[in-house]
């Protein structure tokens, strides 16, 4: 049983796609790690999208495997 069910809300696309806007679009320009979203190009954010998205999906993968892991070994 989940305890939170939400966590794994489209497999890990969510999570995913929350980073990338956050971390990607508004933290690092505004701390300014990156150039401003208008002056990347199109390409190089849909990369970056797609790539966090694929991340999400790999934590949500692994967390599944650790949590049946250790379902397995309380049983």
């Amino acid at each position: 049983m989940e305890v939170r069910p939400e966590t794994s809300a489209g497999f890990g696309t969510a999570y995913g796609a929350a980073v990338s806007l956050v971390a990607d679009e508004m933290a690092m320009p505004a701390l300014g790690f990156s150039p401003p979203a208008s002056e990347v190009a199109a390409s190089t954010h849909l990369r970056g999208f797609v790539s966090h998205l694929v991340f999400g999906v790999a934590l949500e993968v692994a967390r599944r495997l650790l949590i049946a892991g250790v379902r397995a070994k309380i049983a």
